[in-house]
């Protein structure tokens, strides 16, 4: 048996990006890397391994046309789009949340009232 194997018996395995990483250099050409991973999964209940496989890299040609994939079939749609949407999509992600981080919103705060709480008592009288 090698270190860490697993007896239990394989249901399924699948490989997916699991972390994207764009490179944008300014005057450069954008380019993105997908690192790729292998998840086991095991019908004994075990949990699922996770085992990094590889990358795949790519550089953008914004008049690529993309087919879009189904996520629920993982077919392809009749739906076309050009890779400069994604970069749209991205840049227009990133002025949203800089801005929301830079300039949160403003929160006016209301005064507080004074309390109807307890009296003031002499310590002579007792009232």
């Amino acid at each position: 048996m090698d270190y860490k194997e697993s007896l239990a018996p394989v249901t399924k395995k699948h490989q997916r990006a699991c972390r994207v990483m764009i490179e944008n250099p300014l005057g450069g050409i954008p380019t993105a890397t997908f690192v790729e991973e292998e998840i086991t999964t095991y019908s004994d209940g075990t949990p699922p391994t996770h085992r990094l496989v590889g990358s795949l890299s790519m550089t953008f040609d914004p008049n690529e046309m993309i087919p879009m994939i189904d996520p629920k079939t993982n077919l392809p749609t009749e739906t076309l789009y050009p890779a400069s949407l994604a970069q749209w999509i991205i840049y227009s992600m990133y002025w949203l949340k800089a801005g929301e981080r830079d300039n949160p919103p403003k929160i006016e705060a209301e005064p507080i009232a004074e309390s109807a709480g307890p009296t003031k008592r002499s310590i002579t009288d007792g009232s």
